[in-house]
């Protein structure tokens, strides 16, 4: 069963995965959101979307004091084994750079074993840049 929350289906990614982003997730009043996004796959035996690995993924919690909007872009390559996702307002030292994380599907095709692994983050240059705010894949990542 998907669960619903604030911004949900913001940026989907579509196919037989489907990277699903929440930017708006967990908002605190003049602080800013933590973001969130979830990967399902469609599983032919369950006749449904089954969440990948049982995971979500989170951005910083906005009473850090940090912004970050996770989740707020998303692609995926063609077989879905590789997620990309913007964080275009995430706080680094004293800016606002943006930011780009990778995970990778390390298991089967049955998206209820296996799991993600975090690539390494590629942050934004410039303050204020929204780096993360567009992303692109080739077919094969």
């Amino acid at each position: 069963m998907v669960k619903m929350s604030f911004a949900f289906g913001h940026n989907v990614q579509d196919g037989l995965t489907l990277a699903v982003g929440s930017p708006e997730y967990n908002c605190e009043s003049g602080i800013g959101c933590q973001g969130r996004f979830q990967v399902f796959r469609w599983h032919d035996a369950d006749n449904d979307w089954v969440l990948m690995g049982n995971q979500t993924f989170d951005g910083d919690l906005p009473s850090t004091g940090r912004l970050s909007s996770f989740g707020f872009a998303l692609v995926t390559n063609g077989g879905g084994d590789l997620v990309v996702a913007g964080e275009p307002l995430k706080s680094l030292g004293s800016g606002v750079y943006g930011c780009v994380r990778s995970y990778e599907w390390v298991g089967g095709p049955d998206p209820r074993l296996g799991s993600w692994t975090e690539m390494p983050m590629i942050s934004g240059e410039y303050d204020l840049s929204l780096f993360g705010t567009s992303l692109a894949l080739s077919g094969s990542g």
